[in-house]
């Protein structure tokens, strides 16, 4: 048996001395088990109340038990099924399903309740409850649900399907009124544990009890005893009603006749006979006579005339004892004939704009008028589109057998009708399809009937037609009307137009004209004498030549973040002006620009409507953007020649706030170059902002030992000679004058002067020794804008520093660098050792190759993808690819991991080694004395940081580098821990390697 009980355990009163309670549940077996843990001292004992456990199964158990008490409890079953033992708690359900409430006392006396919720097992046998005994004729209710194996109610999992035996000469319902039989005895039983209904009915009275069945796969069967009981003696005849009429015809149709009790229950035991008699023209089957058999009777009634009559019974030779109440009687309508089709009654011609009226009836076979409701469908069989129906539905309502639709039409013309039948009717349609016609109107005005399109100096023939309000020529008419052009169209005839028969003769007017244009056709000097005072008139195209090639007309210059700017592409022929108008392609032309930071709000692909199509182009940025077609190879759309390009220049939008750049880092009497920048809401450069435009601002320090010269604001920037005399960290800061155009400041910056002697070199507190900025470059130098020098074994990489009066970096300066920048927030992307460090230029993209240092404002110097731009990596936005850390000093380093593998001038075999093999610096640990010494943080951290990875291999070569490259084969190696050991030679020059020197 499967344990689903649960106990949980709530502390409800605590003694004043000091007590810990934890109540715990415990699965041993198919038993629960319910632990209290106590203290030592545990006098007086606690009130403990345990939450309702709910769902144990009938004859499952649960176990209530201390552990550690001296005070041990005693149980006892209050009330409902099973037992319990008194001191081992040890709780056993009976076969009864329901609520067993449960005493908890302790040895002084307090006391407590638990209850447990007894649910029943899974189903196991189907049970039906019902009445022992049912009346004949009576509709009775009985009810089938599923016990378990002790009686219990049980729920289901699923529906089942139970099929029913032992009817006898009954039948079983799904109804109340016992008139849906169940099909094939079956029915669906639901899931859960209601009970469901169903119906049981039987006619007859039978003289040995009905055993019903029911079965279902899986359970066992459920059975029911029924024993059935005749109803009174009878006491009256009763006509059964009928609903609705009776079709007229020899049919006719059966009447019900029933002996009834005084309950008004069918008499089952009664048979006799009674007279049926019927008014008007009802004619009853043979002389009336109904004979009852068990309480039922019928006969015949049938009527050739559609009217209401009267039945009624009547007394044939009763003997004593027999019903005497014949009082009942019923009212049958007989119908009219059959409808056998629906036709047209009345169709009337009308003028073009003049509702008709249509009328359709039903009928029988002889188109006699059938009184009957009916919708129909009238159609316009000849596929005619300008008619319609006034209601704008062309369904017909018949009611009493008439029903009238309104159709209208404003043309003139001859409208085929027909009936459809639309699914309801079950007999034929009949009714022939019908016509109407519209007539034509009164003369109104005169109209230049519309033109196609004519290619350029083609001819147009011009043709004007008289006619009624809706546009319907007039035929029959005649007169005169002028007619002028606009543009360079030249007529070909006098101006004067004949109207004949409605209208002008079909080449009595002929247009040509050279210029792709739209000519105005303008009618004047009307037939006065015909009355007709309206002129409508039209227009002729003449359309450009063949698609030749295609232009762009982008605007000059748009300001940045405008997003209304409009790109024109036309369809042009060989003139290059002419737009060729039936150019409507919605795909294959694609519209392209050079810039990475531009967009086309509503896609870049081209649709053409009437030679021309057009996108928005949006950019924040101020730059000049080229645009270029790609053309299709195929379609209407392709051409053989070259599309023109165009540009557009984005200007920076107003100055709004003024940008104070990270100065890069100097030495004591050697000036820096600060720059503070006039930018847009977008960080657009404004150049036009400049002292002569209003624009001024000043840079101020917090160090009485520095000079700043202002050299002035030139194309919206302002630059700043800045020398410091001694070493230390200075905080520059913007004012504005009086006078100045105010906009926002950005933040203070901070400038470090190093206490190095070497121009290029950067001050490492925790040496202290001063280390190059930069990766060293070609010309032996710390400098930026220049590339790191590669192609340079180590031997010669130390001789270049030893130039510069210093030494290659070695294993434990690299180490202290390291460390003092992870010591360094603003290095963290979260917080100090929350987070990542980022790990420079190491992911072989855009470009992949080795970079060039640039100021430290700008640390993704280099990268031509979206890390270039200053929202997504600057001096003050953190991303995993920016390639300066910040030392303690507060001075930059740059590329202190990625970019380019640094030489270090310990040899492999001078270290000591805990690992073989690659390891992450992360998995470096404390018990690592020698490895966290050479190449780790400092302290244990299982987070990966972004550190790298010490690559060791076992080959034997002296070299090691640091640092890794922007070309790793695996990106996450590389971080300023990372170290390659034993994987190169010192004496060989490699591709990707480089060397940072260290001046003392």
């Amino acid at each position: 048996m499967t344990t689903s009980s649960k106990a949980l355990i709530k502390q409800l009163l605590a003694i004043p001395m000091v007590v810990l309670i934890m109540m715990q549940l415990l699965f041993v077996g198919g038993c629960v088990e319910m632990k209290v843990k106590e203290p030592a001292v545990v006098y007086p004992a606690l009130i403990i109340d345990p939450e309702v456990v709910s769902n144990l199964e009938v004859e499952d158990n649960v176990q209530f038990f201390t552990e550690g008490g001296k005070a041990p409890y005693r149980y006892t079953v209050v009330s409902g099924a099973g037992n319990i033992g008194l001191k081992s708690g040890f709780y056993t359900a009976g076969t009864t399903a329901g609520a067993v409430k449960i005493l908890v006392q302790d040895s002084a006396g307090h006391s407590a309740y638990a209850t447990i919720n007894v649910i029943s097992l899974e189903p196991y046998q189907l049970q039906i409850n019902g009445p022992a005994e049912v009346l004949t004729s009576d509709c009775q209710e009985f009810t089938i649900h599923t016990i378990d194996k002790f009686g219990n109610n049980a729920r289901r999992s699923d529906a089942r399907t139970i099929t029913l035996t032992g009817a006898s000469l009954g039948a079983f319902y799904s109804d109340l009124n016992c008139s849906i039989a169940l099909d094939n005895n079956q029915f669906e039983l639901s899931e859960g544990d209601t009970d469901q209904p169903l119906y049981y009915k039987n006619n007859v009275l039978e003289g040995a009890p009905i055993e019903f069945v029911a079965a279902t796969d899986g359970l066992s069967n459920g059975t029911h005893l029924l024993e059935m009981i005749t109803s009174g003696v009878a006491t009256k005849f009763y006509i059964v009603p009928i609903s609705g009429s009776i079709t007229v015809g020899p049919t006719g149709h059966g009447i019900q006749i029933q002996a009834r009790d005084a309950t008004n229950a069918v008499a089952a035991s009664y048979s006799g006979t009674v007279r049926l008699a019927a008014t008007g023209n009802a004619a009853v089957a043979g002389d009336g006579t109904v004979t009852i058999t068990n309480g039922y009777g019928s006969i015949n009634v049938s009527n050739l005339i559609a009217e209401q009559v009267t039945i009624s019974l009547e007394r044939t030779d009763f003997a004593e004892g027999t019903i005497s109440d014949l009082s009942d009687t019923e009212i049958i309508n007989f119908s009219s004939d059959v409808v056998e089709k629906v036709i047209f009654k009345t169709i009337t011609d009308s003028t073009a704009g003049t509702p008709t009226t249509i009328e359709i009836i039903t009928v029988d076979g002889n188109n006699n008028p059938v009184a009957h409701d009916i919708v129909v469908q009238l159609q316009f069989s000849d596929g005619n589109d300008s008619a319609e129906a006034t209601s704008g539905s062309m369904d017909v309502s018949i009611v009493g057998g008439l029903g009238s639709i309104e159709i209208n039409n404003n043309i003139a013309e001859v409208v085929e009708l027909a009936i459809v039948n639309t699914g309801v009717l079950t007999y034929d349609d009949g009714g022939a399809a019908q016509s109407v016609e519209f007539f034509f109107g009164e003369i109104e005005k005169y109209v230049v009937l519309n033109h196609a399109d004519v290619a350029v100096n083609g001819t147009a023939n011009i043709l004007v037609q008289a006619q009624d309000h809706f546009g319907n020529r007039v035929f029959g008419h005649s007169g005169s009307v002028s007619i002028a052009t606009t543009g360079s169209a030249a007529v070909g005839c006098s101006g004067i137009l004949a109207i004949v028969d409605g209208q002008s003769g079909a080449a009595a007017c002929q247009l040509t004209d050279s210029v792709a244009e739209t000519v105005n056709l303008v009618l004047s000097n009307p037939d006065l004498a015909s009355g007709v005072t309206i002129l409508e008139n039209n227009t002729v195209a003449f359309t450009a030549g063949g698609l030749d090639h295609y232009t762009i007309e982008a605007p000059t210059t748009v300001a940045a973040g405008n997003n209304s700017a409009e790109v024109v592409i036309k369809a042009v022929d060989a003139t290059g002006v002419n737009v060729v108008t039936s150019v409507n392609c919605n795909s294959g032309i694609v519209i392209t620009d050079d810039s990475n930071n531009s967009s086309f709000s509503q896609g870049n692909v081209v649709t053409f409507v009437n030679g021309e199509g057009r996108v928005k182009i949006y950019n924040e940025k101020a730059e000049t953007v080229q645009y270029t077609l790609t053309l299709p190879g195929g379609g209407s759309c392709a051409i053989a020649g070259n599309s023109s390009s165009d540009n557009t220049q984005f200007l920076a939008a107003s100055v709004t706030n003024f940008v104070l750049l990270k100065p890069t880092d100097t030495i004591p009497n050697v000036a820096t170059i600060v720059r503070v920048e006039a930018r847009d809401q977008y960080g657009n450069i404004n150049t036009f902002a400049d002292n002569d435009t209003g624009y001024d601002i000043d840079l101020v320090d917090d160090s009485s030992d520095v000079t700043i010269v202002d050299n002035g604001i030139d194309s919206g920037i302002a630059t700043f000679n800045v020398t410091g005399a001694v070493a230390e960290i200075v905080s520059l800061s913007m004012s504005i004058p009086g006078g100045s155009n105010v906009v926002s400041l950005s933040a203070p910056k901070l400038l470090v002067i190093n206490d190095c002697a070497e121009e290029g070199f950067v001050y490492v507190q925790d040496g202290p020794f001063c280390i190059s900025k930069y990766q060293m470059d070609s010309a032996g130098g710390s400098t930026k804008n220049s590339l790191p020098k590669i192609n340079i074994n180590r031997a010669d990489a130390s001789a270049a520093c030893v130039a510069l009066g210093g030494h290659l970096v070695t294993n434990n300066e690299w180490q202290t660098v390291a460390r003092e920048i992870i010591a360094v927030a603003s290095n963290w992307s979260i917080a100090i050792g929350s987070g990542s460090v980022n790990r420079g230029h190491s992911n072989s993209l855009a470009p992949n190759s080795r970079l060039a240092a640039s100021d430290d404002y700008s640390p993704c110097a280099g990268y031509t993808d979206s890390r270039a731009s200053t929202a997504i990596c600057s001096d003050s936005v953190w991303h995993v690819n920016r390639r300066t850390h910040t030392l303690k000093s507060g001075a930059i380093i740059w590329d202190f991991s990625g970019n380019t593998v640094s030489w270090v001038s310990t040899n492999r075999s001078s270290l000591t080694f805990d690992a073989a093999g690659n390891i992450a610096i992360k998995n470096i640990l404390l018990a690592h004395t020698n490895d966290m010494a050479n190449f780790g943080p400092g302290s244990n951290d299982s987070n990966n940081h972004n550190y790298g990875t010490l690559l060791y291999n076992g080959m034997g070569l002296e070299g090691m580098v640091r640092g890794l490259s922007w070309d790793s084969a695996t990106e996450t190696d590389v971080g300023i821990f990372s170290a390659s050991v034993g994987n190169f030679d010192p004496t060989f020059a490699y591709s990707n390697v480089g060397y940072r020197c260290v001046i003392p």
